[in-house]
């Protein structure tokens, strides 16, 4: 008989842990779907619940190892109404691709992680791909006009950069070379993606490891950052960005006829790609920060629309600022764990209905692509996120809406095999206007007037700045602070200290960030007049406008310290978390009465482990006693025991360091010493694919071989395990058996910088191999146990600090296991139940 067709509707998805319900048709969203839409030529039937006849893929069904015609080796997930094939398989010797571009109305342009260009050429009987330029190692391609700009990914000193490259002889080569930047590190937090704006100009995005040269700038929105931490930072213990400092993430545009630079916006973690969208809104797509899962600090993966001089607040380490705050722009939404790659505007697709107002983000790490749905909030934009494609080894480096509409893809990265996929939509036609209303634009008007103001002083517009500091949408009102800062205060000052409300809260902000130290006093008197705040962002403001003046210009004096007390130190905890971080650091900083025994009850009463981890940073950085000490250890022993990133149990560590006597009481004891299971036999490659071939695994017995082969001592697979390495929870998404296997069998093939060990060469013959974790002028400290925790500190001058070409990954960890637990491990990484 026929085989049953798996059909299912928008109204629900599930990917991995995603759920996502939303909103049923004409709900008064402005993405409701027609609930009558019909195939043309049939009749309407009753609407039916949806049956559910499994789940795609799943082998034990009759069509579970269905493939779509013209995908060879993927099994999609998408709505229904799209069609994906892939278009070119790549030679593994092009590399691993992680960036595209369309090059003309056929042809792309696409760069390998590391080798120079390839053109993706449309031929008679697919594609092929040959070298185009000596240039490469790109993560962002751009062509404007006849010139083709391409972001380098690599050493300042070498070619890391922005290039404009040409063809002057019409070979199909492009052998001339530009240079417009020196920037560097070559990582995977470097330069990222180039995009044509609505305005002529060239927009392009750098990850937080990137120092941009103040002097390519002629022009600059973003300024007056700062860490503004009221204590010193607890930098992650794993060694990720230790030492990196704000700006950190940076947006900026370059003219392409005068090749003068200008920095928009800044403070992100590592977005990859931008989008320009409805109304000329820009949106990005910046990373989380995965280790820090648990902690009050963690932020999730989110959608940023990128303004005027916006700060997003992205700092390293536990100093990332809390959402709410006057001077942070807040997320337009936020998705569940990803590693964010490429980001694409429907607008320019062939897509109908609301799928043409979407913009499209991808997902590295969990092998899928969403789709952000944005609606009008003021002068800006939230919305919510739905997935939108997925499929096994998908490992999404990048994305692009090509000239015919089409949503073009690239797989790759880190050394993975890769692919070109092209997804297009069949679904009939259905107009959407634009979800913008009149009152939004007439938001957005107001808001860019006062960014004229932000990329030079304009005296003419200080009463409109004025007046906006009091509008409720927070966007108008930090362009109206902007604008005040980049005036001289004395033009100012005297009329900010007399305003009131929402309008008094950022004028002092701006007073506490862009004035002096003589204005610290009055402004903090000034905070402490004003009447009772209305509601949680006034008090968020208040709160703010203390800690900046404070971190920037030292602490207050007697009778403000008392006055600031009187009126912060009224109900604490309150139970809010971005509320109780910025009190806690003030209560503390400002050694407030009988503060200890508080935090040591909201420690005790904190239900959850990050608001528990909240209490115990506070803690850290005040004086305690034997008998609160012996109040303290249970909790940590609580806090230790419950699941968080990478870092999680480091930070925990870093604490209880602080706050231990020297007897080690508080500090959890370490991991016992690593013991090799019994040798079984030496793996080979063909030897694990037969076996692999010969049945189905246990994944409840695979996770005794993931502890068994050590892997659970570096890695984690669905919050088990360690943080060393990598999180696997996601690798049947981004990995081939093929990928997985050479990552464990050639750790040292491709190895990212962010688990990279360091040769540290110091004095007169000293050598050091480990994990960087810190380092500042006097020292240098290594982690030099690859499955644990023993720090090595270097104090003596160091010569040399290179990249180790060797993984700290050993070889032959499978070797402990037969080909049954082998199947088991491959069975609990999810590698088998996708096929």
């Amino acid at each position: 008989g026929s085989t049953p067709q798996q059909l299912h509707t928008d109204t629900e998805w599930t990917v991995r842990r995603w759920t996502k319900q939303p909103q049923p048709a004409n709900s008064g969203t402005p993405y409701g779907e027609e609930e009558s839409w019909n195939l043309d030529g049939l009749d309407p039937l009753p609407h039916q619940a949806a049956i559910s006849l499994g789940t795609m893929g799943d082998p034990s069904l009759p069509w579970g190892g269905i493939k779509f015609s013209g995908s060879p080796s993927r099994s999609w997930n998408l709505p229904m109404g799209f069609e994906a094939k892939i278009i070119h398989e790549v030679d593994p010797t092009q590399g691993s691709w992680v960036c595209i571009a369309a090059e003309n109305d056929q042809d792309f342009i696409v760069s390998p992680q590391y080798g120079p260009l390839k053109r993706l050429k449309k031929e008679a009987n697919g594609y092929s791909a040959k070298d185009c330029a000596n240039m490469g190692h790109a993560q962002g391609i751009l062509k404007v006009g006849e010139e083709l700009w391409i972001h380098v990914n690599g050493d300042a000193k070498d070619k890391g950069g922005l290039w404009v490259l040409t063809d002057t002889d019409g070979d199909d080569f492009y052998e001339t070379e530009e240079r417009l930047s020196s920037m560097g590190p070559g990582w995977e937090h470097g330069v990222h993606a180039l995009v044509m704006g609505p305005d002529g100009h060239v927009w392009t995005v750098v990850g937080n490891h990137i120092k941009v040269p103040e002097e390519i700038l002629t022009r600059d929105r973003y300024r007056n950052w700062q860490e503004d931490l009221l204590f010193p930072r607890m930098w992650d213990p794993s060694g990720h960005a230790v030492g990196y400092l704000s700006p950190a993430g940076q947006i900026l545009r370059i003219d392409p006829a005068t090749r003068e630079w200008e920095r928009v916006a800044g403070g992100f973690r590592n977005p990859y790609d931008l989008a320009f969208h409805h109304d000329g809104s820009l949106f990005t797509y910046d990373a989380d920060m995965e280790y820090d899962i648990g902690s009050p600090w963690y932020r999730a993966p989110r959608i940023v629309e990128v303004v005027s001089g916006g700060e997003a607040g992205w700092r390293s380490g536990d100093g990332k600022w809390p959402d709410g705050i006057p001077d942070a722009v807040p997320p337009a939404a936020e998705s569940d764990l990803s590693s964010p790659t490429g980001v694409a505007s429907g607008l320019k697709s062939q897509f109908e209905g609301r799928w043409k107002h979407a913009i499209f983000i991808a997902d590295w790490a969990y092998g899928r692509i969403l789709a952000f749905f944005p609606r009008e909030h003021g002068s800006s934009f939230t919305g919510n996120i739905e997935p939108f494609a997925a499929a096994p080894a998908l490992n999404v480096s990048d994305i692009t809406m090509g000239p015919d509409g089409a949503l073009y893809g690239v797989t790759g990265g880190r050394g993975t095999g890769s692919t070109v996929f092209r997804i297009t939509s069949q679904r009939p036609p259905e107009k959407m206007s634009a979800p913008l209303t009149r009152e939004g634009k007439k938001a957005r008007g107001i808001r860019r007037e006062l960014e004229k103001g932000h990329v030079q002083p304009m005296p003419d517009l200080l009463d409109l700045a004025l007046l906006e500091l009091a509008h409720e949408d927070m966007f108008i009102a930090a362009a109206a602070r902007i604008t005040l800062e980049r005036l001289s205060p004395d033009l100012w000052r005297d009329r900010v200290l007399g305003l009131e409300g929402r309008a008094a809260l950022q004028g002092l902000l701006a007073l506490a960030r862009v004035g002096s130290t003589e204005d610290k006093e009055i402004l903090l008197e000034r905070l402490c007049d004003l009447p009772q705040l209305q509601g949680r962002a006034e008090e968020l403001a208040a709160l703010r406008v203390a800690t900046v003046a404070i971190a920037r210009h030292g602490d207050p004096s007697g009778s403000t310290r008392t006055r600031l007390l009187a009126r912060l130190d009224q109900d604490f905890p309150r139970r809010d978390a971005a509320v109780d971080r910025l009190l806690g650091d003030l209560l503390v900083r400002l050694s407030a009465p009988g503060l200890v025994t508080r935090l040591i009850d909201w420690l005790s009463l904190a239900e959850k482990g990050p608001e528990k981890m909240a209490a115990l940073r506070c803690l850290q950085w005040t004086t305690i006693n034997t008998e609160q000490r012996d109040l303290i250890a249970p909790e940590i022993k609580l806090l230790t025991a419950l699941s968080g990133g990478n870092s999680y149990n480091g930070f925990i560590q870093h604490m209880t360091r602080q706050m231990d006597d020297g007897s080690g009481a508080l500090v959890p004891p370490p991991l016992p010493p690593v013991v090799m299971a019994p040798f079984v036999q030496q793996w080979t490659r063909e030897e694990i694919l037969s076996a692999l071939t010969k049945g189905k695994g246990d994944p409840e017995k695979g996770r005794i071989a993931f502890e068994k082969a050590l892997c659970s001592r570096c890695h984690r697979y669905d919050q088990f395990g360690g943080g060393v390495g990598p999180d696997l929870t996601g690798s049947a998404s981004r990995f081939t058996h093929d990928d997985l296997l050479t990552a464990i069998l050639d750790p040292s093939r491709d190895i990212s910088d962010q688990y990279n060990w360091t040769v540290l060469e110091f004095g007169e013959d000293g050598l050091e191999l480990g994990r960087l974790l810190y380092r500042d002028e006097n020292k240098w400290i290594l982690n030099t146990d690859p499955f644990g925790y023993s720090p090595v500190e270097i104090s003596v001058p160091v010569t040399s600090a290179t990249p180790s070409i060797d993984s700290p990954m050993p070889l032959g960890l499978l070797n402990v296991l037969d080909e049954v637990a082998i199947r088991d491990l491959w069975a609990y990484l999810g590698m088998t139940s996708r096929e």
